[in-house]
């Protein structure tokens, strides 16, 4: 498939769900990796700028109109800091503006990085197309389905939360006296419904189209980073598999060699491929981590001050949620990718009657032990690594925060 064909991706997309149903019910090989379907989203979202795409002067227009309209969509928030009254007003203001701030971050980043995500995406696919030329292990299989079944199922739930956080956040305007979505000031008070009906409907409309695609948009590009740690811990697995069959060979060293120098190769690749997501998303990483520490710490104070505020008490829990599960999906999978790097030297020490092969073979197997010793983590450094410990310490920070906010109000 043609990545850069823009009719190609949307069929694709409408495609997902079909494979998603063989992959469950006929126990089928995924036709494509979910990075592929990620970024096909982010192609007809006209956000995905590689240099391909960019080529075709319309997805240019688009794709720059996009990054003008959240732009300045954001402006207008932060303009509403000079009408904050209390506590409540300005917390809710601070939440939107991370919010915001996160999401038109990380397009930009996106902008910057598209070709350098491509390849990222193809060294994956290289893993997954090389397992194909080759008659497939069923438990090889079933971890490649068991993978891809779960990145579904992250993308169906994420959909159907944000569209319950965006009925939230855009309803409430039309049934109660909040003016907009989110409090912003615009010039000659056009967001006053009293004195410019017209131009107050046309911006409601405006920002809950704005919000869903900006809500789409982030969830396309969060997922692709946390299924590129899924398949980096699935490829993971698929190494131990095949360095544990290694004992069973028959034939001698030398074919025992040939295959142990392929699995060596991959693992290899795969450290290689880390070290390049690291300098990939280095800015969303670090980005992605400020921002759930702020939004965790904002929400939760923001929960408690407006306590006798059952409406505001709810909107600001449910930012909490968000911003909770946002932040464990990224520790979570990274966990899993640290955890199963330290595996692989397990693997090689099971390998069946290893000490009886010859003193080359050993010194080789032995090299991987030491290496798979090392886990393989995203981090951008200087910032902690997407683990649980990570996780663990940012919550603590936060409420640590928590208690000192609530000390000083």
């Amino acid at each position: 498939m043609d990545s850069y064909d823009f009719i190609a991706n949307w069929r694709l997309v409408k495609g997902l769900f079909a494979d998603a149903w063989a992959v469950l019910r006929n126990k089928a090989r995924p036709q494509q990796l979910m990075l592929h379907y990620h970024r096909a989203f982010m192609v007809i979202l006209g956000i995905y700028p590689n240099k391909k795409m960019l080529s075709n002067g319309v997805y240019k227009t688009v794709h720059y109109f996009i990054l003008l309209n959240i732009t300045l969509f954001l402006i207008p928030v932060l303009c509403g800091a000079y009408e904050w009254n209390n506590a409540i007003d300005m917390g809710g203001d601070f939440v939107w503006i991370i919010g915001i701030s996160l999401i038109l971050t990380k397009m930009w980043y996106v902008h910057f990085r598209a070709d350098e995500i491509d390849n990222v995406i193809k060294n994956f696919d290289s893993y997954y197309t090389n397992a194909q030329s080759k008659t497939i292990d069923p438990i090889i299989l079933g971890w490649e389905r068991f993978c891809f079944l779960i990145e579904i199922g992250l993308l169906s739930s994420s959909i159907v939360i944000l569209l319950f956080f965006y009925l939230a956040i855009c309803v409430p305007p039309l049934f109660t006296d909040q003016e907009l979505v989110y409090h912003a000031i615009y010039p000659f008070e056009w967001h006053r419904p009293e004195k410019h009906p017209t131009t107050h409907m046309i911006i409601y409309v405006l920002q809950t189209i704005t919000s869903w695609h900006n809500l789409m948009s982030i969830l396309q590009i969060e997922l692709l980073g946390i299924h590129i740690m899924l398949q980096t811990t699935l490829n993971l697995k698929i190494l131990c598999i095949e360095i544990r069959s290694l004992g069973e060979l028959e034939g001698g060293d030398q074919i025992f060699h040939m295959k142990f120098c392929r699995v060596v190769k991959l693992h290899q690749h795969l450290i290689r491929t880390v070290e390049k997501c690291n300098s990939v998303f280095y800015g969303s990483f670090v980005t992605h981590l400020i921002a759930s520490f702020a939004l965790i710490s904002v929400s939760t104070f923001e929960t408690l001050v407006s306590a006798d505020d059952p409406k505001e008490s709810a909107k600001f829990l449910l930012f909490v949620i968000v911003a909770f599960l946002q932040l464990s999906f990224w520790c979570v999978t990274g966990n899993t990718v640290c955890v199963q790097s330290l595996e692989v030297a397990e693997a090689a020490f099971d390998i069946k009657d290893w000490h009886t092969k010859s003193v080359d073979i050993q010194r080789n197997i032995m090299f991987v032990i030491q290496r798979g010793q090392h886990p393989l983590i995203f981090v951008a450094k200087p910032f902690l690594p997407f683990t649980l410990v990570t996780y663990t310490m940012v919550l603590k920070q936060c409420f640590s925060i928590l208690a000192l906010l609530r000390e000083t109000i």
